[in-house]
């Protein structure tokens, strides 16, 4: 019954370890598509400029900008 157990034991470990592993690596896809950035409040729009529009409606960029 011993093994019986730390074979259960081991088995609940590796389930754990691949969901780890899992969340680890969908956090990382989500960080890299942007989707865990914060978001921009109303304050930094006003100061700054709608980021999604800075460059223009057409998407050309203005004079002065990156």
């Amino acid at each position: 019954m011993n093994l019986r157990e730390q074979n259960a034991v081991e088995a609940a470990f590796e389930l754990y370890q691949a969901q780890y592993d899992y969340d680890l690596a969908r956090g990382g896809l989500l960080l890299a598509r942007g989707a865990l950035s914060k978001p921009v409040g109303d304050a930094v729009l006003a100061k700054y400029g709608d980021p999604l529009t800075a460059a223009g409606k057409n998407g050309s960029k203005k004079s002065g900008r990156d």
